[in-house]
């Protein structure tokens, strides 16, 4: 029985340890459908203490390393892939980068890097929600 909520009782499924807790270990939450978090609370503070390190730095220098390394590259890896796309966009080829600049461009389903974007680009990825589909049909109705 893998059912994330159980209705007809006082416990819930924690994705994270796989077990039912009582729904008292569960923090509140509002977005979510039943109202509490998907982890019981024991299992978040553990979270929390193993990426309590990767908290939100305070300069933008600090904050720009935060971002590179929180999608698993280095300042290496992100400084090589700027000179491999000749410190341009990969759509737009613009070396106005925008804000925040320049954008890291990831498949959200595997996570894997796809390379830096301008905002804009970055953007309009997003809002055509990665979908090659939409992006064709986009191309056909410009083409109109």
């Amino acid at each position: 029985m893998n059912d994330p909520v159980n209705q007809n009782s006082s416990v819930k499924y924690c994705g994270r340890c796989g077990n039912f807790q009582l729904i008292a270990l569960f923090a509140k939450n509002k977005i979510k459908k039943d109202g509490l978090q998907e982890r019981c609370t024991p299992c978040r503070k553990e979270h929390i203490k193993k990426v309590k390190h990767l908290r939100k730095p305070q300069t933008k220098e600090q904050q720009r390393k935060y971002v590179i390394q929180s999608y698993g590259l280095t300042v290496d890896e992100f400084n090589k892939m700027l000179i491999e796309q000749n410190n341009v966009c990969a759509i737009c080829e613009s070396d106005d980068w925008g804000k925040p600049s320049p954008s890291i461009d990831h498949c959200h389903v595997t996570g894997k890097v796809r390379g830096l974007l301008c905002n804009n680009c970055n953007r309009a990825l997003g809002l055509f929600k990665d979908k090659i589909g939409n992006i064709k049909n986009a191309i056909n109705y410009l083409d109109k």
